[in-house]
């Protein structure tokens, strides 16, 4: 009789065990939304590096500086907030009879200053330019449109999927979403390219055109599925 008593409360303490392994969960669908826009950058920073030139008459780095600095404040360019030196050590260095550098760093507004400028600097004798880096100023704002609609887009693709197997959607219980923008190359300008686009900015006022800057953005998602009549369906 002991032994039985014992067999039936080890039962019965099972049974809440076995009830969790039997309960029922709501069937879902899971998809990914996606959203993406290219706009052309309006923000360009510039790599500019001026070296002391070896020559009859030998033009010094503090020649080219103020050469540089005077052409780009003949463009209106503010030159104490926009130009910046990159390399501190480089200014004016000199070592074992070398030739003395300086590098600045140009932040700039718009392809057709970045254009203008490459043409002023190319006429004042400095051509070492790269473009180092563009960018978009209202990233941001972008980044959260495209984010909403990422998640409409994967709810429309949930409700489309489930329609084709005569179901609907309920709520959305998860949501994962990131972000990617489509890294630029920096372009080294060439003296002959600094030439190339001085030409064309006398021959025409278009702004220069720059390769487009990709940004996406993608939501995972999952929604409740249910039946025809909007029962929950449970597996």
């Amino acid at each position: 009789m002991k032994r039985l008593l014992i067999l039936a409360a080890v039962i019965a303490m099972a049974l809440p065990v076995a009830a969790q392994t039997t309960e029922t969960y709501p069937s879902y669908i899971e998809v990914t939304g996606y959203a993406e826009k290219k706009v052309l950058p309006d923000e360009f920073l510039l790599g500019i590096t001026i070296t002391e030139k070896e020559s009859k008459g030998k033009i010094s780095v503090e020649q080219q500086q103020a050469a540089m600095v005077a052409a780009l404040n003949g463009l209106g360019i503010d030159v104490d907030k926009q130009l910046q030196v990159s390399d501190m050590t480089s200014i004016f260095y000199k070592k074992n009879n070398s030739l003395a550098t300086a590098e600045y760093q140009l932040k700039l507004t718009g392809a057709e200053t970045v254009g203008k400028v490459y043409a002023a600097l190319d006429e004042a004798g400095i051509s070492n330019i790269a473009l180092l880096r563009t960018s978009y100023s209202k990233y941001d704002e972008l980044k959260a449109q495209l984010r909403n609609e990422a998640i409409v887009n994967a709810k429309n693709r949930a409700q489309a999927l489930a329609e084709a197997i005569g179901q609907g959607i309920g709520d959305c219980f998860y949501i994962n979403d990131w972000e990617r923008t489509a890294a630029n190359d920096a372009a080294v300008v060439t003296y002959g390219m600094a030439r190339s686009m001085k030409a064309a900015d006398q021959e025409s006022s278009t702004p220069l055109e720059f390769k487009k800057i990709t940004v996406s953005y993608s939501v995972n998602a999952k929604f409740v599925l249910r039946g025809t009549k909007g029962r929950l369906v449970v597996y």
